[in-house]
């Protein structure tokens, strides 16, 4: 494995994508990185800290993700794909190795419900006809 150089460690806190400097910013809006920052700062480095990222686990990103799945499903999602993205970046560079531990399709799908299941959408009460606007 090559090492990642100093100032761009793949850990999920400097290397994340959301930061000016990191490889990943050129895709980014000003309004992306922030919400970058705060998942990071929110979930992944209270409990990974700044790990290197060929040491993350399964267990580690379930570790990030279980504390809000089922009370947050849509930012656990996206939560999710942002670990997965880290962990793909650094994959690339060659400073992990193997599958990323935080792919969802045939991997953590089996391990947690789908967050389509655990939010179902609120449905309203169709208007009567009668009370309905005139178009």
């Amino acid at each position: 494995m090559v090492e990642p150089p100093p100032a761009c460690q793949p850990d999920g806190g400097r290397c994340h994508g959301g930061r000016a400097g990191s490889p990943l910013a050129p895709w980014f809006s000003r309004t992306s990185a922030h919400a970058w920052d705060s998942t990071r700062s929110t979930y992944v480095l209270p409990t990974l800290g700044t790990r290197p990222a060929g040491s993350i686990t399964t267990e580690d990103v379930l570790a990030v993700l279980a504390p809000v799945w089922r009370t947050h499903p849509e930012t656990a999602s996206r939560l999710r794909a942002r670990i997965e993205t880290v962990l793909d970046y650094a994959r690339v560079r060659g400073w992990a190795s193997g599958g990323s531990p935080a792919r969802w399709s045939g991997h953590l799908e089996h391990l947690l419900p789908h967050p389509r299941d655990l939010a179902p959408g609120q449905h309203h009460r169709a208007v009567p006809r009668r009370e309905a606007p005139i178009a």
